[in-house]
């Protein structure tokens, strides 16, 4: 398999999941100020859909990297795990902590400025961050905020970096596993298998559970399965073994009429399969069907001979490439929107307003996050790349 640069279609997908979060909270925002917003099982889980795309996207991506690395060492049948980690560590890092030292010294600073109503809201939070005793810090800073977000309460506007964390434990294992299991995606796979096995032995009081485990116990199990979301990886990661020993079968397969008019209907119907499986309060495998819907139309979209008119379209791909600035400042450039539209003395509800406020926020976000790509990323990426592209 050849190496590339760039897969078709997987920036367009990178900014619909980023659109599909920047939805959410921005109906979250709303409603933390008290406006009138969107609500339902449908608008609640589309942020939480983005983010399983994403989380699909990198088990696909980093797996197909190892595949490719590993088959162009046929000496050693090895992958360089110092080369690996240095380019994710430049990648995540330095974007990663510029956003946390945001979060706890420049956000409770600027609160202070804020609109007396933006200013409550948010003093309730910030008074908290950094006090004696509190734990959320340290998780942060080691890439923990997906325990943070299950254990203690949200941080302003640093909630969504539980996604981060559930990244940053993904890239520091399955490399390692991938290098030294010779059937590393076995691994994953029963991870899954046992997942879905003990929520449905939980969901249907299996005696066997009560017996093998106590009560404080199912729990831990069951927290933990909640913050890791390795399953979405092991289908992105199934994906990338597809592309990588079928090349040819899929890519027949992904040329087809048919498949291009599947698309987008597959991926309207996970995010609405996840939406009613929101509504019920019972565990059971459709929680992984929508993953399995995204890991195949990552793999159909990235091995088309022919770049997707949509999927490529420059708006998406370049909202794409910067998606990751994008995700990690929309939530406290949303605040600072709706603190401008307070001061600027814009109040009520109504459609307007709601477009006002979404078109406001997006067009910060999306400046910050050229800035972002333009000054920190860009030069960061060109040096990976350049250094510690994989042999």
């Amino acid at each position: 398999m050849p190496h590339r640069r760039k897969l078709p279609g997987l920036d367009g997908l990178r900014a619909l999941a980023a659109l599909a979060v920047f939805v959410d909270h921005a109906e979250q925002t709303q409603e933390w100020v008290g406006r009138e917003h969107f609500d339902g099982n449908q608008m609640t889980s589309l942020g939480r859909q983005g983010v399983e795309m994403f989380f699909v996207l990198s088990g696909f991506l980093i797996t197909l990297l190892l595949l490719e690395e590993r088959a162009r060492s046929p000496a050693t049948g090895q992958v360089s795990l110092g080369r690996f980690y240095a380019r994710r560590t430049l990648r995540i890092w330095p974007l990663y902590y510029l956003v946390v030292f945001v979060l706890w010294v420049v956000l409770p600073w600027a609160v202070r400025f804020a609109p007396p109503q933006i200013h409550d809201l948010c003093e309730v939070h910030t008074r908290t961050m950094g006090a004696p005793g509190d734990p959320r810090l340290p998780l942060y800073l080691f890439f923990l905020a997906n325990v943070s977000f299950w254990l203690y309460p949200h941080v302003l506007c640093g909630a969504h970096l539980w996604s981060l964390g559930v990244e940053e434990q993904f890239y520091a294992v399955w490399p390692v596993i991938f290098r030294w299991v010779r059937r590393p995606l076995a691994v994953f796979g029963a991870l899954v298998a046992l997942k879905v096995g003990l929520h449905m032995a939980v969901e249907y009081d299996h005696p066997i559970v009560s017996w093998l485990l106590s009560e404080h116990q199912i729990f831990l199990l069951l927290e933990l399965s909640k913050m890791c979301h390795y399953e979405a990886m092991a289908v992105g990661a199934a994906a990338a073994y597809l592309a990588f020993h079928h090349r040819e079968r899929v890519r027949r397969v992904a040329d087809a009429w048919w498949t291009r008019a599947l698309v987008a209907p597959l991926l309207y119907g996970c995010v609405w399969l996840a939406g009613w499986n929101q509504g019920f309060h019972g565990i059971d495998p459709i929680t992984e069907v929508p993953q399995l819907g995204y890991a195949a139309v990552v793999l159909l979209v990235s091995q088309r001979s022919a770049p997707s008119r949509v999927l490529d379209a420059r708006p998406l791909a370049w909202l794409g490439e910067r998606s990751y600035g994008f995700y990690m400042v929309h939530t406290f450039l949303m605040v600072l929107a709706m603190a401008l539209l307070e001061r600027a003395g814009v109040h009520g509800d109504g459609a307007l307003l709601h477009a006002v406020f979404y078109a406001l926020s997006f067009a910060i976000a999306a400046g910050v996050a050229a800035l972002s790509y333009r000054y920190v990323e860009g030069p960061l990426l060109r040096l990976k790349d350049r250094r510690f592209s994989a042999a």
